[in-house]
């Protein structure tokens, strides 16, 4: 319990962290698993440049199975902290943000 309080506490502190140097970061929290950058979070491409999680740092490939496991491991430390968060969980760094809006955003995901 108190190495996953740690990590929620460092996690918190990144995101804290990266919203300040990226204030145009989506209050949505973005995350991939990308394992071939040495990053704990990367800006995804494209008009805004939102600020992803990298759940996949540190970590190397193994089969398409790892990648739901660290989502979901990531998942529940996440969640422990803020139940009501909204995620968006990407692709790596091929997926290009279109630039819409946070509120443009949510009413999509909601109709």
């Amino acid at each position: 319990a108190g190495l996953e309080a740690l990590q929620r506490a460092a996690q918190a502190a990144l995101l804290r962290a990266a919203s300040e140097e990226h204030p145009a970061a989506l209050e949505i929290l973005a995350a991939s698993v990308e394992t071939r950058i040495n990053s704990r979070m990367f800006v995804m491409p494209g008009k805004m440049g939102v600020l992803v999680v990298n759940v996949g740092y540190g970590t190397t490939w193994g089969e398409w199975r790892s990648r739901l496991q660290l989502y979901a491991e990531w998942l529940d430390t996440i969640v422990a902290d803020d139940p009501g968060v909204m995620v968006v969980l990407a692709d790596g760094l091929d997926v290009i943000f279109g630039g819409c809006d946070e509120a443009t955003f949510l009413e999509r995901y909601m109709a």
